[in-house]
């Protein structure tokens, strides 16, 4: 895999994002603070009870770790990219991508990908 291709992929995807700089910072306040609340209910929960079916809350949070990370790897694996391709069939824009010379999958996932995402 070519990474200079995926990082102009992702400046690309980045100056994108960094246009509306408000909407930026708001997506990654809000994301942060959505993970936030969920450990502090958490944290409420489990100081009132102190295991929950036979989990502490250690074992909770490590939990939601790897939640967060596969909901993530899939959300990166198969994105916006592939809920694109319809649209693409559709206005018959796919044989662009087809004919090019990069992992088709790879363009899909990559051309709208955002940090936001990660």
């Amino acid at each position: 895999m070519n990474l200079a291709l995926l990082r102009r992929f992702f400046a690309a995807n980045l100056m994108r994002d960094v246009t509306y700089r408000s909407g930026f910072w708001f997506g990654m306040i809000a994301r942060i603070a959505w993970m936030l609340t969920f450990i502090g209910a958490y944290g409420v929960i489990y100081r009132v009870v102190p295991s929950i079916a036979g989990y502490s809350f250690d074992q909770a949070m490590v939990y939601y770790a790897v939640f967060v990370l596969f909901e993530q790897s899939l959300g990166f694996a198969l994105g916006k990219g592939m809920q694109e391709l319809p649209r693409l069939i559709h206005k018959g824009e796919l044989d662009q991508l087809l004919v090019r010379p990069v992992y088709t999958q790879l363009i899909l996932v990559m051309r709208s990908l955002s940090p936001l995402d990660l």
